[in-house]
């Protein structure tokens, strides 16, 4: 059923929709009249002769031409012969002679329609503004977000962060025992970390924990296309915050308006308003109410400097990806009222799943289940843990694989290489193997992961993570030995290896010149290049050798995967354990 709003906002439209059409329609009218069509008195004279004309009209402000009607109801215009016996021969042929408006009365008229025509569309360009501007009308609304029922205790991992917000949540509840103390209080916290870690869902959790009424908006929704928005968006937030006892304002993402400022343009200087209207609320929260500021970002370090200096966003927690302990609970959690077969190990996927977020774990379940229910299973088991998990690592792009034998035999030798030389140098566990292919490289991919979660990377952990990245085109080249082959499959490997032999010279001190940053030095990239050249050739050397070696494993892996287009470790493993590598 449509609200009373709704109605009166279609009646409105229907209405501005009419004066439009008038408006417009009275400006044809005005400017594309027909001119009557002039010719000769002769030609005149001929239609008179043939009792084709009906009334003459005549101008007293223009006694130069006469308008003559026809039978044909349409005008004619001719010159006026200045006769004295003209008219009494025209009313004699029994044609009407008529006298017409004066110019000057019908461009008095034509001037007041063109001004009635123009002030509807100006009235219908100011409601229609009205009716787009959020700020001016209904479409920004501010109300008191339903956080559902989550608590800290529903929230796996995290305890750091958990800890510095049950510290804020004590704050709020005894705020009147800390400012008797001369307690500093913050401000404004901010919850930073990768997409997907679980911002947004501590920050409801303290406001259930405390009780507190949870206002939510997000930084995107400061933009507008009319300046002065974002500013009047800010105060229609926080005068409903204040109404409040005590309040939490969370603002999601606000790297969207909170972005260093450059002072440039337009948009730049709303933006930059909108970021003042907001620190000007926090400066005077003392004065006006236990309002806590929350917001989070992905991007801290672009912020600008003004937010997170103190007595402002003064409060930082970091939201870090779940550790092996914490990607445990938080599979059980979302493993909770689900069932699962036996052959599902929950420590084993939770350490191939390294790197994964609590968004990533629930969307993973979730997947499984999915695949699950559509293979008609009354449970999930592994194999459909394996296919959800595919489709996350590969953000659904699942593609046809190629057609082409040769093809399909390049990429089966270098994902085999890339199973190998993880193997050979000690690297990461091969769960899974495919050339099915993915949304990036040669089409295959090669799914690995650590036993234990690494935080500090050594520089041999290192040059042996390149070592893998480089065994796909090594693979490539060993799988004819009648001629080279190299082909643009290995191109993802090459730009990530590219990159971490930069960082590895130029920012972690592990080149030649030791703890100095050359070109920082010197400002020569060239000494950055020829260095990488040196690195990256001996790796690749080094590279090579082990897997000409090993060259029996790469291919018996090779015909495996081609007869199966994906093997998992218990197949890896045993093909490892029979050359003993």
């Amino acid at each position: 059923m449509r609200s009373s709003h709704d109605r009166k906002t279609t009646i409105l439209k229907i209405i501005i929709f009419g004066l439009l059409c008038i408006s417009i329609i009275t400006l044809i009218f005005l400017f594309q009249q027909n001119k009557p069509k002039e010719i000769t008195f002769s030609e005149f004279q001929t239609m008179l002769n043939k009792n084709e004309i009906t009334k003459i009209t005549y101008d007293d402000m223009n006694d130069a031409d006469l308008i003559a009607t026809t039978i044909y109801h349409n005008d004619v215009k001719f010159p006026n012969p200045n006769s004295p016996t003209f008219k009494e021969e025209m009313l004699n042929k029994n044609i009407v002679f008529t006298q017409s408006i004066t110019r000057k009365i019908a461009a008095k008229l034509k001037l007041v329609s063109l001004i009635f025509s123009l002030l509807i569309a100006v009235f219908t360009l100011i409601i229609i503004v009205k009716m787009y501007s959020p700020s001016l009308s209904r479409g920004f609304k501010v109300n008191k977000k339903n956080v559902g029922d989550i608590r800290f205790k529903d929230i796996a991992g995290n305890k750091e962060a958990i800890k510095e917000l049950k510290t804020i949540y004590n704050i709020i509840k005894n705020v009147d025992n800390y400012k008797k103390q001369n307690i500093r209080l913050p401000k404004g916290i901010i919850l930073y970390g990768d997409p997907g870690v679980g911002k947004t869902l501590l920050a409801k959790a303290l406001a259930n924990e405390s009780n507190t009424p949870f206002f939510y908006v997000n930084g995107s929704d400061f933009g507008d296309k009319f300046a002065g928005v974002g500013k009047a968006k800010v105060d229609k937030i926080f005068s409903k915050a204040r109404k409040e006892k005590s309040a939490i304002v969370f603002i999601d993402e606000i790297d969207a308006i909170g972005i260093k400022r450059t002072g440039g343009g337009a948009v730049e200087t709303d933006r930059s308003n909108t970021l003042n209207a907001i620190l000007v609320e926090m400066d005077g929260f003392n004065k006006r109410g236990n309002i806590f500021v929350m917001a989070s970002t992905n991007r801290l370090e672009e912020l600008d400097p003004a937010l997170t200096r103190k007595g402002r966003f003064d409060k930082l927690i970091k939201i870090s990806k779940p550790n092996l302990e914490e990607r445990i609970a938080i599979l059980k959690l979302y493993m909770k009222n689900k069932k699962f077969s036996e052959d599902v190990d929950i420590k084993n996927l939770a350490q191939e799943i390294i790197g994964f977020t609590g968004a990533d774990i629930e969307t993973l379940i979730n997947e499984a289940a999915i695949i699950s229910i559509e293979s008609e299973k009354d449970f999930i088991d592994k194999e459909d843990i394996e296919e959800a998990l595919y489709k996350v690592l590969t953000n659904g792009n699942k593609r046809a694989i190629t057609s082409n034998n040769e093809e399909k035999r390049i990429i089966a030798w270098h994902e085999a290489a890339h199973a190998v030389a993880n193997k050979a140098f000690n690297v990461d566990i091969v769960n899974r193997v495919t050339i099915i292919p993915s949304s990036s490289g040669i089409g295959g991919f090669t799914s690995t992961y650590s036993e234990n979660d690494k935080f500090l990377y050594s520089k041999d952990y290192l040059i042996s993570k390149i070592k893998v990245l480089y065994a796909g085109r090594i693979g490539e080249i060993l799988s004819n030995s009648q001629k080279e082959v190299i082909t643009t499959g290995a191109r993802d490997d090459i730009k990530k290896a590219t990159d971490m032999i930069k960082k590895m010279i130029s920012e972690y001190g592990m080149g030649e010149n030791g703890l100095l940053d050359a070109v920082e030095l010197t400002n020569d990239n060239k000494i950055l290049l020829e260095e990488s050249k040196k690195m990256s050739q001996e790796i690749y050397n080094d590279t090579f050798s082990t897997l000409r070696d090993n060259i029996k494993i790469i291919q018996e892996l090779a015909n495996l995967l081609l007869e199966k287009e994906t093997i998992y470790r218990e197949d890896i493993d045993n093909i490892f354990d029979k050359y003993n590598i």
